[in-house]
């Protein structure tokens, strides 16, 4: 009899774990070191080894966004790819985040364009940018970079413009999806993320929920993005967006959840994957705390979270052992993940990285023993603890204090306008004839209902969508503006479809 054969048979049951909840697994863990971080080396391979082999039954030979001529293909088919939720994206096990390219973590060295070539040709085939990476920076160096690829080779996200905070209006959603598109110089993106912000961030629910996702759901239907996303901080807030949306979320990107110090996304994979949203892992290295050159000077993480990280790198150093490494190969084991969105800014990084990312066993047993230290040492302390609820006005006075004026900068809207907007018109122009869709919002947030109103003036914006037929949808965007007090709101005048 083989002796082996009871252990064998415990692991294979093991990995289904991770599609239970969480909280369930940690109950039964008795370890109270590893009940607080839970993901270590003894439990990652085990939980991981149940979502690789489910994704491995659909992933071809080559992915879709293989182009002959372009790509490396012996490096191609060494790189593992997993389908996104239920989308047609198959994404690479490490994906490239732009923002280092921008220059928000310290300046470039490399050429912007070899760096992104040499990425996508060795096998990534996901970039995730935004307008806040670099204010447009990102979106427009890439835009320049990506007019030389074919279009085929990658799958491309971009986040909504939020320098003017808190704004979700419609037309200014798609206003600023547009501006995306036109320095990304492309007639569509893959993802539009919605950037859900960690503070104030009750009194935009229902705006986000009647106007943002319906507005991106038009922009879906005239094909200027494939798939519609949630991005945040806040894990929660995301999850309370997905189950109230009418409008199908198909991909929620989160950020430093998933590393060595944080892995609290693990509460939250199995309820996304039964909704069929996926995931996608942001900051592994958190913004800069797992790396040797540390944190930027704007990271809002607190002191003793930073302290712990820093000990954490000296801890490595001492050892000679990357700290970087470590949390890379900890992040790309994270069960429920499709994809790691990690940022490079030289070409070396990229290779080191794919050649991480694509190894059978990418750390040794020295640097193996330090994970497990350092997780234990350090992290396991930290408990999982983030920076959510950091007082926003605090950190943009110490984001000026530092001289950072431009990442400074905090414009809420005027309260009179907040979550004010709605009676949205949705026209079809076909053949130059104008039908109107019956799509009609009167919805009122919490916070605009509780006002008491006197009269109603109504601005217009009109934005087009451009198709690649003989039709043109136009957004025609009613924004009310409050006054004078009136008690009966029910008297507001409506318009007629004409």
């Amino acid at each position: 009899m083989n002796d082996l054969a009871p252990e064998l048979s415990r692991r294979k049951r093991a990995p289904w774990g991770a599609f239970k909840s969480i909280e369930d697994v940690v109950k039964r863990t008795k370890n109270s070191r590893l009940r607080a971080h839970l993901f270590d080396s003894t439990v990652l391979p085990a939980l991981t080894y149940a979502s690789e082999a489910w994704s491995s039954r659909f992933q071809p030979s080559l992915p879709p966004t293989f182009v002959a001529r372009f790509h490396d293909e012996a490096a191609v088919r060494r790189m593992q790819y997993r389908r996104l939720g239920q989308t047609e994206m198959i994404v690479s096990k490490i994906s490239f985040g732009s923002a280092p390219i921008s220059g928000m973590f310290g300046n470039v060295d490399s050429s912007i364009t070899q760096i992104v070539e040499t990425a996508l040709r060795n096998g990534i085939n996901f970039i995730d940018t935004a307008y806040w990476y670099g204010h447009a920076r990102s979106e427009s160096i890439l835009g320049n970079v990506l007019s030389k690829i074919p279009r085929k080779a990658y799958y491309i996200s971009t986040k909504l413009d939020y320098a003017r905070t808190f704004d979700f209006r419609a037309d200014k959603v798609l206003e600023s999806l547009m501006n995306s598109l036109k320095r990304l110089k492309l007639t569509y993106v893959d993802i539009c993320f919605i950037q859900i912000h960690d503070a104030d961030f009750s009194p935009q629910q229902s705006i986000i929920l009647y106007e943002t996702l319906q507005a991106l759901e038009m922009a879906r239907d005239s094909g200027k993005i494939r798939y519609i996303g949630l991005t945040g901080y806040e894990l929660r807030k995301l999850v309370s967006i997905i189950d109230c949306s009418t409008v199908k979320i198909d991909v929620v990107l989160t950020y430093c959840h998933g590393s060595m110090n944080d892995n609290s996304l693990g509460n939250f994979t199995y309820m996304l994957q039964k909704k069929n949203i996926g995931v996608l892992n942001g900051s592994p290295l958190s913004m800069g705390l797992l790396t040797e050159r540390g944190p930027p000077p704007w990271h809002p993480a607190a002191d003793f979270i930073k302290e712990a990280c820093l000990a954490a790198t000296h801890y490595c150093i001492s050892k000679k052992v990357s700290i970087s490494k470590l949390a890379l190969t900890y992040a790309f084991e994270v069960p429920g993940t499709a994809s790691c969105v990690v940022g490079m800014d030289n070409i070396q990084q990229v290779r080191d990285n794919i050649a991480l990312a694509t190894a059978i066993s990418p750390l040794t047993d020295v640097e193996q023993r330090v994970r497990d230290r350092i997780m234990r040492r350090y992290f396991d302390r930290l408990e999982n603890a983030g920076w959510g609820g950091v007082d926003v006005v605090k950190y943009w006075k110490r984001l000026k204090k530092l001289g950072l004026t431009a990442l400074a900068t905090h414009r809420s809207l005027p309260i009179t306008f907040l979550g004010l907007s709605g009676l949205v018109y949705f026209y079809l122009s076909l053949s130059s004839t104008y039908r109107p869709v019956c799509f009609i919002h009167t919805h009122l947030s919490p916070f605009a209902s509780s006002l008491s109103l006197s009269f109603i003036s109504f601005g217009t914006a009109y934005l087009k969508l451009q198709n690649d037929g003989d039709f043109t949808f136009i957004l025609m965007i009613l924004t009310r503006r409050f006054s004078q007090k009136r008690e009966n709101t029910s008297e507001i005048p409506k318009f007629q479809n004409r």
